[in-house]
């Protein structure tokens, strides 16, 4: 009778404990199930289609200048990658700071690029505009080149120090082009005018193109503009370049003397140059920044566009998120520290939040 209830009750535990551990196995399954259907869900619901339309790439120059055609020809090979066009659209005045606030405006979904210079590092100094660098997020800092001063192939002038001279001697005689306080040629000009004493009348032009037809037509004495946009007619002898913003000869232009061999006081504000972003508003999600960035940098590394900055004398950088906001920063803090020292500004660099 024993040995029976004892084999009863072996029988019922055995029983109790399968069932018990089919109940577990299908709980635990049920929940498995149940996690990878949130899972999925929330995949679904985080997961950004982009794009599915064209994009805008907003300039902040006219059509023909440095930053067009660096811009215009990377978003050639970017549409490769994105599957979209990209509509690119010049809107010109304020040293670009009509297409930024055009594109800070609209949405932060990413179908408006913000293709600009090194403009808005300086926007709040020079109180063109509250917005700056950090009210936008950079896909790609493409590159950066070097500055010339040049003039007509007529010009009377030979060497910058000859250009100085006769303006010291007769000021607000000469005109000098320029997009700008805020632009590049605005930015250098306050520099030369801090170390040397000379100040000139400004004609203010819209891109780099512009400023060459102004001095080629005879309406400007003499410009400053980078050299991707006057190789052509330095080579052809339409122009003189008196000197580059820079402390050594560079290859492309070997007969023309760094601006330090007639004035070392440069050194002080050298190497100093324009570079070229791509930008979203900062708001844009993190997933379309992303489809953004891995475009744009495959564009950047594609042979014939590193072909096309050489042709254009353009140092390749193909800087992206920290690295870009980093190089911006440094960027901004040598130029508005030379700027407030040399009286072209009134905000002392800590009054703008750099340190």
């Amino acid at each position: 009778m024993k040995r029976t209830i004892s084999l009863i009750l072996i029988i019922c535990f055995i029983a109790v404990s399968v069932i018990g551990c089919s109940e577990n196995v299908n709980k635990s399954n049920e929940n498995e199930s149940n996690e990878n259907e949130s899972n999925e869900n929330e995949s679904n619901e985080t997961k950004v289609v982009f794009p599915e339309r064209d994009i805008a790439g907003i300039i902040g120059f006219g059509a023909g200048g440095g930053t067009d055609l660096v811009m215009r020809s990377l978003s050639k090979y970017a549409e490769d990658y994105l599957g979209e066009s990209i509509i690119i659209q010049n809107k010109t005045g304020g040293s670009g700071s009509v297409a930024a606030q055009f594109v800070y405006d609209g949405e932060p979904n990413g179908y408006s690029l913000y293709m600009c210079a090194e403009n808005p590092a300086v926007y709040d100094a020079f109180e063109i505009s509250k917005l700056t660098y950090n009210d936008f997020e950079p896909i790609l800092l493409v590159g950066d080149d070097t500055i010339t001063v040049y003039v007509d192939k007529n010009s009377p002038f030979n060497t910058f120090k000859e250009l100085i001279d006769y303006q010291l001697a007769n000021p607000g005689e000469l005109t000098k082009t320029g997009s700008g306080p805020a632009g590049i040629s605005g930015i250098a000009e306050a520099l030369i005018a801090d170390i040397t004493g000379a100040k000139f009348t400004q004609y203010t032009i819209d891109s780099d193109a512009s400023s060459l037809a102004a001095i080629l037509g005879g309406h400007s004495d003499w410009a400053l503009g980078k050299i991707l946009a006057i190789e052509d007619y330095y080579e052809k002898g339409e122009i003189k370049v008196l000197t580059v913003l820079a402390n050594e000869r560079i290859n492309v232009m070997p007969d023309v003397p760094p601006i330090t061999d007639e004035f070392p006081e440069f050194k002080s504000i050298l190497p100093f140059g324009s570079f070229y972003v791509v930008a979203v508003h900062k708001n844009t999600p993190k997933e379309i920044i992303e489809v953004l960035t891995e475009a744009f940098t495959k564009a950047f590394a594609e042979e014939e566009f590193q072909t096309v900055l050489k042709n254009l004398n353009v140092n390749p950088l193909g800087l992206t998120g920290e690295d870009a906001k980093e190089y911006i920063a440094k960027w901004r803090k040598n130029v508005v520290e030379s700027l407030y020292n040399a009286g072209s500004i009134n905000k002392t660099p800590a009054e703008l939040g750099i340190k």
